[in-house]
């Protein structure tokens, strides 16, 4: 019987040293695209803007999968970049199979026909990545929950102070 090998993962967040535009993030996306897929690494990164105590931040959360060493040489090279800021590991670890198979990107509130650019809604969380009892995925998932409470809880702020002015 053929050995398995198990794939590594890393699941970390990030705070976005400046909100990110539209043309940021595509041009993420691309570059991330081709040198993860030229080191076999797949997975999901998650760009959310929300309000946090009276500032609004950008936020990211990203699913690494691959070879480990891969995958961790990658992570090094994310913490260095000066795109983000309190970088901080959720979760490590082995699976048998991967997550997501390709990489895919998503960003709140737009809509892109970019490769692996997808709108990031309710409607992304109730795909078969998160529905099945699939670890790594639920921080994801957590991620975005958390992030639209903010959100919302944020535009209930802003109705009550247009209400009682």
């Amino acid at each position: 019987m053929k050995k398995i090998d198990p794939y590594f993962y890393l699941v970390f967040t990030s705070r976005s040293s400046a909100l990110m535009s539209v043309d940021e993030l595509n041009a993420i996306l691309r570059k991330c695209y081709q040198a993860n897929k030229s080191v076999n690494i797949t997975g999901m990164l998650l760009y959310m803007e929300a309000r946090f105590v009276n500032k609004l931040e950008g936020r990211f959360i990203q699913l690494l999968e691959g070879d480990e060493m891969q995958v961790q040489l990658l992570y090094e090279r994310i913490c260095k970049d000066d795109r983000h800021d309190k970088v901080f590991v959720l979760g490590s670890g082995q699976q048998t199979k991967p997550s997501f198979k390709a990489w895919s990107m998503s960003y709140s509130g737009m809509l892109h026909k970019a490769t692996g650019f997808r709108i990031l809604d309710c409607k992304l969380f109730e795909s078969r990545h998160f529905t099945k009892n699939n670890g790594p995925a639920h921080f994801l998932k957590s991620f975005y929950e958390y992030n639209l409470q903010l959100q919302n809880e944020y535009a209930m702020q802003v109705a009550e102070l247009k209400i009682n002015n």
